[in-house]
């Protein structure tokens, strides 16, 4: 009997099973990538519409915050459609800040204002289509997005307090300008009465004595400033302070707002107690005087660690502004940032101002507010000893002290820091919106 020989016909099932694998692998592959890019699109889809949603919502958010504050500035003026005005200001803030989005059809949005008791209530609700690439391929020709925002805001003036705080130190006798600094420095090439030139040009108005020459001038530094009409930092910290006064008389009709003035050099002084009663604040500022100090070291000048200490004691818990036993607080600082100081073994010790010390105060809800009356370079003994090591971390340091960075500015000349004053202010006793989802 012959034996069969099944190579050849092994051979040819062998090839044609794997041939049948490849065959299956093709199918499956292409059965499988048709969900997979499906999915892919409608990914793609998904996050443009949730992109787009966001922003209708950050939209609406603003709106509804810019409605009800129109509502609440118009309520004074126009009693009879306050609430209309706010509810069009809504609108029309929604519509510039959605703009135009890709693919998306809006909707109008609709606005509604009410008052509750001392309260302004807005609500924005929109809803928008927005139109798939990919999604129409596979059954989701559209998405539909919806959102509403919800603000409120006090009736009324709100009831605030303004505590003011002047740095009434040696350093304040810096000229404002790097004009009046140059023209000082060349006044005092001597010491007006030794002749000595171990001062000599200095770029501080000093005030050491009150001793006065035959023209009716102190003889001191201060003097030469005075008698040569150069303008001082303290001169333009006084300006400004003085057209802030007016400003919240002018302001205080309701009498909702009171007014603190305090200054500082080695201590905390009261200048002003706080009060409603604005009438004398104007004398009372006249009464801030240039310090007499002394010009040999180891003097104590500007003490911010204490002066802060002082002051947290002397503040009360801030309020949420709508009754006169919970005012809301803002404390305005005007400095140059600067510690001059005994330290422990009585040396010298001239540091920047240390932000800590604000920190008491801030927990007391008090809105913390600084103006850095620049300390412009001078090329002098002083200068050159204690304030060029330092200078760069003077803005650090209380821009730290700020509730926020846009409370903080820094400002030189008179004009600058009267502007800085003005804008600050402004937004202090303004009335405050909310959202409330």
């Amino acid at each position: 009997m012959m034996a069969r020989n099944d190579s050849g016909c092994s051979l040819f099932r062998m090839r044609y099973r794997r041939r049948d694998r490849r065959g299956a692998t093709a199918v499956i592959f292409a059965l499988s990538i048709f969900p997979l890019v499906a999915m892919i699109a409608v990914a793609v889809d998904f996050g443009t519409a949730v992109s787009a949603k966001a922003r209708l919502d950050l939209a609406a958010d603003a709106g509804v915050m810019a409605g009800v504050m129109a509502a609440a500035n118009d309520l004074g003026t126009n009693p009879a459609n306050y609430l209309t005005v706010g509810a069009a200001a809504a609108k029309k803030r929604f519509l510039a800040q959605a703009g135009t989005i890709g693919s998306v059809s809006q909707g109008t949005p609709a606005a509604s204002l009410t008052r509750s008791g001392s309260k302004i209530l807005g609500n924005v609700a929109w809803t928008a289509s927005y139109t798939t690439y990919f999604g129409s391929l596979f059954g989701l020709p559209a998405y539909q997005l919806a959102g509403t925002a919800s603000a409120s805001a006090p009736v009324g003036t709100p009831y605030v307090d303004i505590i003011v705080l002047v740095d009434n130190s040696a350093s304040m006798e810096l000229p404002s300008t790097a004009a009046g600094i140059t023209k000082l420095q060349a006044l005092t090439t001597a010491h007006p009465y030794s002749g000595s030139s171990t001062y000599g040009n200095c770029a501080y108005a000093c005030h050491y004595t009150t001793t006065k020459d035959s023209s009716g001038n102190y003889a001191d530094y201060y003097g030469m400033a005075r008698a040569n009409n150069i303008q001082l930092r303290f001169d333009v910290i006084i300006s400004a302070l003085k057209t802030m006064v007016t400003t919240i008389q002018g302001l205080n009709t309701q009498t909702t707002y009171r007014l603190a003035i305090y200054y500082f050099d080695a201590s905390l002084h009261t200048v002003f107690a706080l009060s409603s009663n604005l009438s004398g604040a104007t004398a009372a500022v006249d009464t801030i005087t240039i310090p007499l100090t002394s010009i040999t070291a180891g003097v104590s000048d500007t003490n911010f660690d204490a002066t802060m200490v002082s002051l947290s004691a002397a503040l009360a818990t801030a309020g949420d502004g709508s009754t006169a036993a919970a005012p809301r607080k803002n404390l305005f600082i005007l400095t140059d940032g600067v510690d001059d100081a005994n330290g422990s073994m009585g040396t010298r010790t001239v540091t920047v101002f240390h932000p800590a010390g604000c920190i008491p105060i801030k927990a007391k809800g008090i809105t913390t507010w600084i103006i850095y009356t620049q300390y412009l370079k001078a090329n002098d003994v002083y200068y050159n000893q204690w304030i060029a090591p330092i200078a760069s971390q003077i803005e650090p340091a209380l821009q730290a002290c700020a509730s926020t960075m846009a409370n903080y500015t820094s400002a030189a000349d008179g004009p600058a820091i009267q502007a800085a004053l003005a804008t600050m202010l402004n937004t202090a006793i303004s009335t405050p919106a909310r959202l409330t989802n």
